[in-house]
């Protein structure tokens, strides 16, 4: 299967995940994770950067469909399965290219804390004018909350943040 990200040509993160998934390619796990192929100019990369500046790159093929919302204990067996083996995972001598979610306004770079409530106090939210006030409160708490959370200096760990199920 061919991969173009579409990451804003973040070499870094393309080069964090790879290293994440041949160190999961390198465990016994009841599923297979992604395997990417080395590219052919250099067979110790498994990503090449395209002409257009974006990272590209051929993955082994895996079997099988996006597991159903009936497949819920499966859904969640793996992911516990996932996460144990995350932790085995060696990336301490490459910085991590994104921020922790709990920093939320640092982790998509079109995202500041300003613009977002300069927008959602925009007129553009004016027809939703009650939806916008609510979805505002409910960050102001959650940013009160994640305070907390970060002063309480809890151990982190490396987590895969983009499961999905088909309905």
């Amino acid at each position: 299967m061919l991969s173009i990200y579409n990451n804003g040509f973040d070499h870094a993160r393309v080069h964090y995940e790879h290293t994440i998934l041949q160190q999961l390619n390198k465990q016994v796990l009841s599923f297979q994770v992604p395997k990417a192929l080395p590219t052919r100019a250099d067979p110790s990369k498994t990503y090449a950067v395209l002409s257009n500046g974006a990272d590209a790159c051929i993955f082994e093929t895996i079997p099988g469909n996006l597991p159903k919302l009936t497949c819920v204990r499966e859904i969640g067996r793996a992911s516990g399965e996932l996460l144990e083996a995350i932790q085995n995972v060696d990336v301490s001598h490459l910085a991590c290219p994104t921020a922790p979610y709990s920093h939320f306004y640092e982790v998509h770079h079109a995202v500041s804390r300003e613009l977002f409530y300069r927008e959602m106090n925009g007129a553009d939210f004016d027809p939703i004018r009650e939806s916008a006030i609510k979805a505002v409160a409910y960050i102001e708490d959650m940013e009160k909350k994640l305070e907390l959370f970060e002063a309480r200096n809890l151990p982190k760990c490396l987590l895969h943040a983009d499961l999905h199920y088909d309905k």
